[in-house]
């Protein structure tokens, strides 16, 4: 479609154009009303957008860099013997196994010694106080690489010393 031609208004004629709209403005003050209300609520709307928009991309952002990757406490079989370890012991074994995890190459037989007779509900308790750690080898944002203890120790030992491990704690678990 092609566009109409438009001639510029020169001389005179300008001078009666701009002096009749300007009349007609003076005479309708609801006019530039009517046109600042319009423009106003363009930005409103153009704003609760714009809101809109960066609320979301960080609520998207928070959900995947932490929430999804969060971590989930282990519930206790009431099928197997209870707990007899505190949290406190709890803590302090998980944190012993950390440092013997954590950076490169792990300590099996402090892991062992840490795990040594626990059974299936107080292992459990020491996953629960391990939670979910980073690696020493994490560079990501966030807590997707994250692990929880059954990860670290599958990712850290294989074959004879995984078993034996198994063996200590059941197999349920990693």
């Amino acid at each position: 479609m092609p566009r109409k031609k438009t001639t510029a208004l020169k001389g005179v004629a300008s001078t009666v154009a701009a002096t009749s709209v300007g009349k007609y403005l003076d005479n309708h003050p609801e006019a530039i009303e009517a046109a600042g209300r319009k423009a106003k609520t363009a930005v409103n709307v153009g704003l609760v957008l714009i809101s809109f928009t960066v609320i979301s991309i960080g609520g998207a952002l928070f959900y995947n860099l932490y929430w999804k990757n969060r971590f989930r406490k282990m519930d206790y079989d009431p099928n197997q013997k209870p707990a007899t370890i505190s949290a406190g012991l709890a803590k302090s074994k998980a944190d012993m196994i950390y440092r013997a995890l954590h950076g490169i190459g792990a300590n099996y037989n402090t892991v062992y010694n840490a795990l040594r007779g626990m059974g299936h509900n107080n292992y459990v308790a020491i996953y629960n106080a391990f939670g979910k750690r980073t690696p020493a080898t994490s560079f990501s944002m966030g807590n997707k690489n994250d692990m929880d203890l059954s990860q670290w120790l599958q990712d850290q030992f294989s074959g004879d010393k995984l078993a034996a491990l198994r063996a200590q704690v059941g197999s349920a678990f990693f």
